[in-house]
C-alpha cells in the first residue's frame, strides 16, 4: 500500500500526538485544577485554573487555548493561549515536547499581583509589562528567559508613601543557546540604577549593579545609600543581590 506525502504527515502527527499525551508527567495534570471548563484539547475554556504546588493553589484565572496542529510535524504540542485575570491579561505560545515546556512569543499586562508574584514585599503597587518574552524549561532546569520585563509606577507605603518610578529589564536571546545576563535600568524616579542579573538554571539568580539618588530625591533615601559604599566615577553606589 503506498501513501501520498500528506498522509504520512498525517499518520505521523497523529503517532506523535498520541506518544506525547500518554508520556506527560502526570504530575503536571495534578498541579493543574480547572474549574468551569468547556471545549477539547484543540480548542477549549476553562473559567478558573488554578497551579498547585508547595500545598498552596496559585489562582491563574480564566484560560483559553487552540492548538497549532502543525506543530506537530516539527514534534511540539503547540497551543496559542490567552489568560485573563481581573486587570491583568497575557498572550502566549505554549510548546510541549519530550521533556520540554516552552512559553514563547509572550506578552503580558497588567497590576503587580502579589499572589502571582512570590517576594513581593507587602504594601507595594504597581504595573508590569512583558514584551517578546521566551521561557524554556529541560528536565525542570530553565535552560533560556529573554524579553523585556518593565515594572511601572511601583510605590510602596511604609513606612509612608513613596514613589520609586519605574525600571527595564533587558535580556537578549544568547547565540547557540543558554541563560543569558540581564540589563537593568531605570527608566524614571528618584533612583539611578545599573545592574546586570545573572540567571541559573536551577531558577537562582544574582543581581550586581550601582546606584545613586538622582537630583531631588529625599534627603533620608540618599543617606540609606551611603551604607553601600564609597560612589565609583559615575557616582553609583555598589549594590549586590542574591535569591532564588
Amino acid at each position: 500500500m503506498k501513501f501520498r506525502p500528506s498522509t504520512l504527515g498525517l499518520l505521523f502527527a497523529i503517532t506523535f500526538l498520541l506518544v506525547l499525551v500518554f508520556h506527560l508527567p502526570l504530575r503536571w495534570a495534578r498541579a493543574l485544577q480547572c474549574q468551569g471548563a468547556e471545549g477539547s484539547l484543540w480548542s477549549g475554556h476553562c473559567a478558573s485554573l488554578a497551579w498547585s504546588a508547595a500545598g498552596s493553589a496559585m489562582p491563574l484565572g480564566d484560560v483559553s487555548w487552540s492548538m497549532r496542529p502543525a506543530r506537530l510535524l516539527r514534534a511540539r504540542l503547540a497551543f496559542d493561549v490567552h489568560v485573563q485575570r481581573g486587570g491583568s491579561q497575557a498572550r502566549a505560545l505554549a510548546q510541549l515536547g519530550f521533556g520540554t515546556l516552552e512559553l514563547l512569543e509572550l506578552t503580558a499586562r497588567g497590576p503587580l499581583d502579589p499572589a502571582l508574584v512570590k517576594g513581593f514585599p507587602p504594601g507595594w503597587s504597581g504595573e508590569l509589562d512583558v514584551v517578546g518574552a521566551r521561557v524554556r524549561l529541560e528536565g525542570g532546569k530553565l535552560t533560556a528567559l529573554d524579553g523585556s520585563f518593565v515594572a511601572r509606577n511601583l510605590v510602596s507605603q511604609l513606612p509612608h508613601p513613596t514613589t520609586w518610578g519605574s525600571y527595564q529589564l533587558r535580556i537578549a536571546p544568547r547565540v547557540g543557546g543558554g541563560l543569558a545576563p540581564g540589563e537593568l535600568k531605570d527608566l524614571d524616579g528618584p533612583l539611578q540604577l545599573r545592574g546586570t542579573l545573572t540567571l541559573a538554571p536551577d531558577f537562582s539568580w544574582q543581581l550586581e549593579g550601582g546606584v545613586a539618588t538622582r537630583p531631588g530625591a529625599d534627603p533620608g533615601l540618599a543617606q540609606q545609600l551611603q551604607y553601600l559604599g564609597a560612589p565609583d566615577a559615575q557616582g553609583l553606589r555598589p549594590f549586590s543581590l542574591a535569591g532564588s
